[in-house]
Order: structure tokens, then C-alpha cells, then sequence
């Protein structure tokens, strides 16, 4: 997320000082930035801030939560399993169908870093 920030101000920053409409030009330039950054492969090492994404879990697979979250409105436990239903961002967000819950199976979305594959 840092990183689409950092993008959109320093594409902010070029268009203000380039512009000779500002604020026509600073909003098509604000929404360039953010296209290009939502578009660029966010799998990849950056030279920026070194971060890596783990490895994309694919649909349909198991899934372990690694530590304790709150996710949609409920309080999931570490080890709490559940089957990946959607992929979200090249992987930095799925949607996961948890069969365990109070009331039935729901499905909650989590982040890259909160679940793994299950073993």
C-alpha cells in the first residue's frame, strides 16, 4: 500500500510542477499513477523497500490461518483452517471459505501474510 502512495505523491509532485492547469492536470496525472501502480506486477522484489509477497496460494486450496485475526466481524484462532475461493491483487488479499464458524460456513477475506498453505 506504501507504495501506491509513494507513487501517487511523486506523480503528484511531477504534474504540479509541470502543469500549466494544476488541478486539471494534477487529477489526470493522480489517476495515472494510480492505474500504473494498481497494473505493475506486485509479486516482484522492489529495489524500493526490498518487500516480497509470499508465494501465490492458488483457489480451492487449504489454507491455515497463522496467527490470530479479526477478519469480517469474527475472531478467527491461529490454525483455524479454511479453502482459498478467491485471489485478490496477485495474491495480496484471498477471500477464504471458513467452514467452522458460529452460524456456518462464511467467507472472510485476509491478507497474503495472515494465512499459508495447509500441510
Amino acid at each position: 500500500m506504501w507504495v501506491l502512495f509513494e507513487a501517487v505523491l511523486a506523480g503528484a509532485n511531477r504534474a504540479m510542477n509541470r502543469a500549466s492547469n494544476p488541478p486539471d492536470a494534477f487529477f489526470r496525472r493522480v489517476l495515472y499513477d494510480i492505474g500504473y501502480a494498481m497494473d505493475t506486477p506486485t509479486r516482484k522484489p522492489s529495489d524500493e523497500h526490498g518487500a516480497i509477497l509470499p508465494a501465490l496460494i492458488a483457489e480451492l486450496a487449504s489454507v491455515r490461518v497463522t496467527r490470530s485475526v479479526e477478519a469480517d466481524g469474527y475472531t478467527l484462532p491461529e490454525d483455524t483452517r479454511g479453502t482459498v475461493v478467491a485471489v485478490y491483487d496477485r495474491g495480496a488479499a484471498y477471500a477464504v471459505e471458513i467452514a467452522d464458524l458460529p452460524g456456518g460456513p462464511e467467507v472472510v477475506t485476509l491478507r497474503a501474510d495472515q494465512i499459508e498453505p495447509a500441510h
